[in-house]
């Protein structure tokens, strides 16, 4: 049996941490973990006989950056800490850019006290949480944009039956997008196509027209019923 084998029967023993019957791992830890299952997995060690997970999430126009570190000792007792950073990483907590905060959660006697605490304190936290770090003006604004070009493809049928003048500019975009297969292309052409926030809000008040369907709808019935030639006396 040779040196590596052995070193890697070694390695993977000590990626398995068992608590009672059950198999910790930093996978079963992004199951467990409600605040873990946008983050990866980037490191796993053995310090000081405790076992040491990393993970991280970073946003998408990498202006946050988060790391959690999760902790089980040898007895069974576990600890958490959320370290967020904006735009660059400091050591200390800042105004500006650099370490937004630090916090730290237990030790907690047991793996199940502490993903049972954490997932009461931090399922829909309203000041932690991944889905708060998205807050980049423009992609929001590209988000907006796309629900709103999703929902005009869903609702081309109807916008062309309206034949509206006000409508018009929902037929044009939509000749623009309507070989644009999924979501991830029509990020790239909000991207490509309006640049700055004064463009993006540009088109997102245009695209909103959609929500006006409904008033459309019931003016085109109300003109139809009116339009209607008086009977003839027989």
């Amino acid at each position: 049996m040779s040196e590596n084998y052995i070193k890697k029967l070694v390695t993977e023993a000590l990626t398995q941490v068992f608590t009672g019957e059950q198999q910790v791992t930093g996978a079963q830890l992004q199951q467990d973990v409600d605040l873990l299952k946008n983050y990866t997995q980037v490191s796993h060690r053995l310090i000081d006989s405790a076992n040491t997970w990393k993970f991280e999430f970073q946003t998408e126009d990498k202006s946050y950056l988060s790391h959690v570190f999760v902790v089980l000792y040898p007895n069974g007792a576990c600890k958490m800490r959320i370290e967020v950073d904006w735009k660059v990483k400091s050591k200390e907590n800042t105004a500006g850019a650099g370490k937004d905060f630090v916090i730290t959660f237990g030790p907690y006697l047991s793996y199940e006290e502490m993903v049972s605490e954490l997932n009461r304190k931090l399922k829909n936290n309203s000041l932690i949480g991944s889905n708060l770090l998205s807050d980049n003006n423009d992609f929001q604004l590209d988000r907006e944009m796309v629900e709103l070009l999703k929902r005009l493809k869903e609702n081309i049928a109807e916008i062309r039956s309206l034949n509206h003048p006000s409508l018009k500019t929902l037929e044009r975009t939509y000749e623009l997008i309507k070989d644009i297969p999924d979501e991830k292309g029509l990020y790239e052409f909000c991207k490509k196509n309006f640049v700055g926030w004064l463009l993006k809000q540009g088109m997102i008040y245009k695209l909103q027209n959609i929500d006006k369907i409904p008033f459309y709808r019931s003016f085109k019935k109300n003109h139809e019923i009116t339009s209607k030639p008086f009977a003839t006396k027989q």
